[in-house]
């Protein structure tokens, strides 16, 4: 079936949720008290599992090569949203921050290099390289085509 890249993978993310959700039943209902009725099959449903993980396999391997010609942008988007992510968490509170009570009272006094306004000029400026890499991203998903297998189980 010739599909759209955006649409493999939603396909993909589909096959990731039943596989999750395949190897969870056999984990509740492999091991029961003896005698306690079991609500599947647990045999043939790690059987699906088996099957789903095959399946989600071809498919990320059919997605990675589509990806091929638009892989720098993958990787740049990612370290991107990860240089964001480590910004959004540095602390910027320049302040006395005062502890203990009466005699025990301790003052301590911190500072910053980077300041609020800045951290948050360079999130900004990241963000706005962020959002264009996924618009390329997104138009590339929309209007690549792949051939995916026949995905019934």
């Amino acid at each position: 079936m010739k599909v759209s890249l955006a649409r493999a993978l939603k396909e993909k993310n589909r096959l990731a949720g039943k596989l999750r959700k395949a190897l969870n039943l056999v984990q509740e209902e492999n091991r029961k008290i003896a005698g306690s009725p079991r609500s599947i099959d647990v045999a043939q449903q790690l059987a699906t599992a088996e099957q789903l993980s095959a399946q989600l396999a071809q498919v990320k391997s059919i997605i990675a090569v589509a990806n091929g010609p638009i892989v720098g942008t993958i990787v740049e988007l990612e370290e991107t949203k990860s240089l964001i992510s480590a910004l959004e968490a540095v602390d910027t509170k320049d302040e006395i921050e005062v502890s203990g009570y009466g005699a025990n009272q301790v003052e301590k006094r911190y500072d910053v290099v980077l300041q609020a306004p800045v951290v948050l000029e360079k999130i900004a400026k990241l963000q706005a390289r962020a959002d264009a890499l996924q618009d390329q991203l997104d138009e590339f998903n929309a209007t690549t085509r792949v051939t995916l297998p026949d995905l019934n189980p």
